[in-house]
């Protein structure tokens, strides 16, 4: 005892240790009701000093148990003055504690036996108490320390400290964030050398990092890779407790650290988990020398803990804070909510019979709930059974080792535990190949066997959001790679899906006789002469073809149900899709929400698609199409949120809402709304049914227009009006032309703004000149000849007419040579060209060489158009308008110029509610922002009368030029319902029927897709800001388990506070603050009242803590000491707690500053300012 270490010792530490025994003590009911250290204890003739006591009753000599303390590493303890001291305390247990180890000792007919010991590695050194996190630490262990004393005594069973997950979670970050600079610096430092930085660079692409900001590239590569070591190690120290001939990871002094894990790690891929153990492309570049301490130290910690004990998806959980959220979307990676999946899985596995697959596994959400699902389907099959049924499939090496973790921890103890997960990329996995695994009732000596890819029953997923032309950017060559993928699976099967260039329909014949290897030989020649093309776009999201590949590995009947962005149903691309789907496909059910966002993070909206593989056409053609809006959020529609205690009643309500949506054609409240079409509305959900053969119609006669979007969104009103309307509605284009607002390349250059006030200039007044100045920074002047006026953005009219008075920008308009502006004297555009000239983009492209200029007579000209009178907005919010003008005004590109033969009666028309709800329908809503955007073919393809009913500017004036409304107001107005009723009466129908409709069913449509991001947003700042709460809760129930302490009563030490004499003062309830004046002390209100004097600082300061309690009597004990007493006291209580918040938010948050913000606000939430 005493040894002198530095900053401490040993004594100080027991003593500090001592007071946290009492602590816990006076918070819990526990049967021993003080600890002292030093006791003195009593054997024959010598006498020893026990360093903590428990006792029952100290006066007595009646102990409890008692507890020898160590700095960490230091000389063990003599067992036999150990067994004297127990003997002298007279208890039954005894125990040590290093602060790496706590023992257990029993004391038995005078013999002292170990009974267990507990690894609990708080600290290295004993100068490392001093530290505020390690002694929140420190609590945290004595206070289990107690728990553990008490079921000993009391059940004779030492119950084993559980892993608690914020402590694990935490210790795990705390470990990366130690390795993840050793490792960015590593791999910055190898990127020198270039052939090192394409191979990194290549690696990063594999798993979906794109290489922007070099900085931010090595750093998220060196995290994954952390992360990715990490669990490894994990998983590895799991595996060993049944492998016990894999190597011990924790050895010290050894020579090659890196070479005896590379050889570890090895052996336990011999056995499986290849996904796991396999050495990704980045791991041959090694483990920085300088973090192998840090790995020692993480293997000591971990070693410990036994997988099955951790909480499910922890993880897993770590894997969300790997990618920047800012970055996810161009990463194509965003994480599945089990609700959702659980959903998914009760429209496709509905027996236990088959088997079952996750392409884009990710770190395995579905397969783990598919494993729930069958566990719940049938009672009696075996982990290892399970095992066998679902399999997985990732191309990033981290997702998949995750997906093999989560799928093997579901039941741990299972020596016969080896998940079927591959790292591979999906369009490399084709049917018929066949991977090593161990055989069925593998022994623990056994070889791998090949185990094909079944034809799966259901192939589930959460397919990437990205663009393959994003991918292309980055990677020359992918599109041609993915065509030669789906030119081995379909090109003699689906020619359909193809654009074929001179290839005979006899070498075709051939093509087919030949074997596979030389098939593939003939199809990358004709895919590189451009003979074999797609017919899918360079817009189409990766999971188009994802979608497409995957197919072949279906069973016939076999299901797809797949998360995708909603864009296939209405973009372009997606008719070929959409006919790949008709023809091969019983397309089962479609389900979009508007009543929550599934993906917080994603800036698109999102669809499931249910599909059954059908090679008979007339099956096809008679299935019924489900178009699903849910109406409810998930947690309402599920209500059992507990995966494992309410496993049963989630699987039973979900079959129940499957149930709903399949036998909907069934039901009563099913109703026709149009030919082919069929709706029924419940509380849960709506479903539109439409006919498949009546969709592959639709596809035959209107291609790329055929949009199934409508048949989610749209009201029931819209099929109404189509049906009863459609011979007298045409589209657009047959009686206007629709062109497109002016592109000038260069915004910069050909838009500029002219200032009201405008500075002098050499040379005094001059006609014909306008001052202005661009986004670039230049100013001076223009001939006025060469600029007219342009509206550049819709806000810049609030109403339908365009007033020209608003509108901020001209558009430099000059189509005229140098030569000819020097001959004309024209030398203020001159110059202005000139200096245009000289400039850059940000690129470094000269403005002279952008593309989008070089097909012009000049690079600053562009062509005069005629001046269009009706103006559409690309995109549009919660305010609806056509613009018109009889102004000679030129539209930005954010326009369409409409030109009709009556453009006065067609800019009204184009005004009315019905052309707002059509576009509502039909425009482009992938948007996750809420935007709206109609394409220009959408608009020409709009659908108007053909014969309008005599509208006139005059009968509008009011409409035309008044600010126009967000939509659920503006239905509500006088002259659009004057208007929007003489286009419904035109059309032959009741206005006071269809109006209202037409009015529901828009305001609907308008509120789902506004709220939707809000909604996404919203959740996003709930889920922080109650992680942080329900932290601060948990802060304040371990520092205050008791609540806040009462001032002034409960500073008062010395007797009952009520017996003290006081001098009593009435105030107002408000809180006071004093002001200083000659020795006397004035309390005021915030608002300068005084309310009453008092003689000393010490009182001013108690009348002031007393006033924050809002009291309208303040009593101060009438001694200037006993003030000064308390509040020294309080002082000192505030301190400490400040301490002790911080230290505890800290070992919650791992991060000190916002520790120190967390105790700041629980302070203030007491009434205490800061000290």
């Amino acid at each position: 005892m005493g040894k002198q270490t530095g900053l401490t010792n040993e004594r100080e530490l027991v003593s500090k240790l001592t007071e946290w025994f009492n602590e816990t003590i006076q918070r819990n009911k526990l049967p021993f009701k003080e600890a002292t250290n030093e006791s003195p204890a009593k054997y024959d003739a010598k006498t020893f000093f026990g360093d903590v006591v428990l006792w029952v009753n100290r006066e007595a000599r009646q102990a409890y148990s008692y507890i020898e303390i160590k700095p960490p590493f230091a000389a063990k303890e003599n067992l036999d003055t150990l067994r004297m001291k127990a003997i002298s305390y007279g208890v039954k247990y005894c125990f040590t504690w290093d602060f790496q180890n706590f023992n257990a000792y029993e004391l038995k007919e005078n013999k002292l036996t170990l009974l267990t010991g507990e690894p609990t590695q708080v600290m290295k050194d004993i100068n490392d108490w001093l530290r505020g996190d390690v002694q929140a630490v420190i609590k945290k262990y004595v206070n289990s320390i107690c728990e553990e004393i008490v079921n000993l005594n009391e059940t004779g069973k030492f119950r084993k400290f559980v892993p608690d997950k914020v402590y694990f979670v935490n210790y795990i970050r705390e470990t990366v964030n130690k390795l993840v600079p050793q490792f960015e610096k590593h791999y910055s430092d190898i990127a020198k050398d270039k052939a090192k930085r394409t191979r990194i660079i290549k690696y990063g692409k594999e798993q979906g990092i794109a290489y922007n900001d070099p900085g931010d590239y090595y750093r998220l590569i060196a995290r994954q890779s952390v992360y990715n070591l990490v669990t490894k190690i994990i998983f590895y120290l799991t595996v060993r407790r049944y492998f016990s001939d894999l190597p011990d990871l924790y050895v010290t002094g050894e020579p090659d650290f890196e070479r005896y894990l590379k050889i570890a790690f090895a052996k336990a891929q011999e056995k499986d988990w290849q996904a796991v153990f396999e050495e990704s492309e980045i791991e041959e570049f090694g483990i920085p020398k300088s973090c192998h301490k840090d790995l020692l130290d993480f293997f000591s910690e971990m070693k410990v803990y036994h997988f099955g004990e951790l909480p499910e998806d922890v993880i897993g959980e770590l894997f969300e804070e790997i990618i920047d959220p800012d970055k996810r979307h161009s990463l194509g990676q965003y994480f599945t909510n089990e609700n959702l999946v659980d959903f998914i899985l009760g429209f496709v596995v509905q027996t236990e019979e088959g088997y079952f697959a996750d392409t884009t596994c990710g770190s395995g959400t579905f397969l783990i709930r598919i494993y729930d699902r069958l566990k719940y389907l049938s009672k009696k099959i075996k982990h290892n059974e399970l095992l066998d049924k679902i399999w997985g499939f990732d191309i990033a090496k981290f997702p998949a080792e995750l997906a093999t973790i989560n799928l093997f921890k579901q039941d741990v103890s299972n020596f016969e535990n080896f998940p079927r997960v591959r790292r591979n990329d999906i369009f490399k996995v084709n049917k018929g190949d066949a991977y090593d695994f161990p055989p069925p009732s593998a022994s623990k000596a056994y070889k791998k066997i090949k185990i094909p890819i079944p034809p799966f029953n259901a192939i589930v997923g959460n397919f990437p959001f990205i663009r393959q032309e994003l991918i292309e950017k980055e990677e020359k060559g992918y599109k041609l790679y993915l065509t030669k993928v789906l030119a081995y699976d379909y090109f003699l099967t689906y020619p359909k899906f193809f654009i074929i260039k001179d290839l005979t329909e006899g070498l075709i014949k051939l093509l087919k006789e030949m074997p596979v290897e030389r098939l593939h030989k003939e199809i990358n020649q004709y895919v590189d002469k451009g003979q074999i093309q797609l017919k899918l776009s360079g817009q189409a999201d990766i999971y188009t073809y994802i979608f497409i590949h995957t197919a072949t590995l279906l069973a016939e009947k076999g299901m797809f149900a797949v998360i995708t962005s909603n864009s296939w149903l209405d973009v372009s691309y997606g008719s070929v899709l959409k006919e790949f789907f008709l023809d091969n496909f019983k397309v089962k059910t479609v389900i979009g929400s508007w009543a929550e966002p599934w993906f917080d993070d994603a800036a698109v909206n999102t669809v499931v698609t249910i599909l059954e593989k059908e090679s008979d056409k007339k099956k096809r053609d008679k299935n019924i199409t489900h178009f699903v809006k849910l109406k409810k959020k998930f947690t309402e529609l599920i209500p059992y949120q507990d995966l494992k205690l309410e496993s049963i009643k989630r699987w039973q309500t979900i079959d129940r809402i499957v149930e709903i949506v399949e036998s909907a054609q069934y039901n009563v409240k099913t109703a026709d709304v149009a030919e082919n079409i069929s709706s029924l509305n419940v509380d849960e959900m709506r479903v539109r049914m439409v006919k498949q053969s009546f969709l592959a119609n639709e596809i035959e006669s209107e291609g790329e227009l055929a949009k199934w979007g409508k048949y989610l969104r749209a009201p029931d009103v819209y099929f109404e009006l189509l049906d009863k309307c459609k011979d007298k509605l045409i589209p657009l284009k047959d009686i206007a032309e629709v062109r497109f607002g002016i592109k000038t390349g260069i915004n910069e250059f050909f838009y500029l703004q002219t200032p009201s006030l405008s500075p002098p200039y050499q040379g005094g007044e001059r006609e014909g000149v306008i001052f202005c100045k661009n986004a670039r920074g230049w100013e001076g002047l223009i001939e006025e000849k060469y600029l007219r006026a342009v509206i550049k953005s819709p806000k810049e009219s609030e109403s339908i007419t365009i007033d020209p008075s608003k509108l901020k920008n001209k558009i430099f308009l000059c189509n005229e040579s140098k030569a000819d502006l020097r001959k004309n004297g024209d030398k203020y555009a001159l110059k202005y060209i000139e200096w245009g000239e000289k400039q850059r983009t940000k690129d470094d492209v000269s403005w002279m060489e952008v593309p989008s200029v070089q097909g012009r007579t000049f690079w600053w000209s562009i062509n005069i158009r005629k001046f269009p009178q009706i103006l559409w907005t690309e995109m549009y919010f919660d305010s609806f308008r056509t613009l018109i003008t009889e102004e000679e005004i030129l539209e930005s590109d954010k326009f369409y110029g409409i030109e009709t033969k009556d453009n006065a009666k067609y800019g009204l028309y184009l005004n009315s509610t019905l052309v707002n709800l059509f576009r509502e329908i039909t425009a482009f809503q992938s948007l996750g922002d809420g935007v709206l955007k109609t394409p220009v073919y959408e608009v020409e393809n709009l659908l108007v009368p053909k014969i309008l009913p005599n509208l006139s500017k005059k009968s509008a004036s009011k409409l035309l030029t008044r600010e126009i409304k967000s939509v659920p107001i503006e239905v509500k107005q006088k002259d659009r319902i004057e208007l929007d009723t003489k286009i419904i009466e035109a059309l032959g129908l009741d206005a006071k029927i269809y109006l209202p409709k037409i009015y529901a069913g828009l305001c609907e449509l308008v509120k789902e897709r506004l709220e939707l991001p809000k909604m996404r947003k919203k959740k996003q700042k709930e889920e922080v800001k109650f992680a942080y709460s329900k932290v601060k809760e948990d802060v304040i129930e371990d520092c205050l388990p008791d609540g806040r302490r009462k001032f002034p009563q409960d500073f008062y030490t010395k007797g009952n506070y009520d017996d003290l004499e006081f001098e009593t003062h009435t105030t107002n309830g408000k809180p006071l603050t004093p002001d200083a004046f000659f020795n006397r002390f004035q309390m005021k209100t915030e608002e300068g009242e005084t309310i009453l004097e008092l003689d000393s600082e010490a009182k001013a300061e108690f009348a002031a803590l007393l006033s924050q309690q809002k009291t309208y009597q303040i009593k101060i004990p009438a001694k200037e000491k006993t003030v000064e007493q308390i509040l020294k006291n309080y002082h000192a209580f505030i301190s400490t707690l400040k301490e002790q918040l911080t230290a505890n938010a800290k070992e919650k948050l791992h991060d000190w500053a916002l520790a120190e913000k967390m105790a700041k606000e629980i302070l203030e939430e007491f009434g205490v300012e800061e000290e």
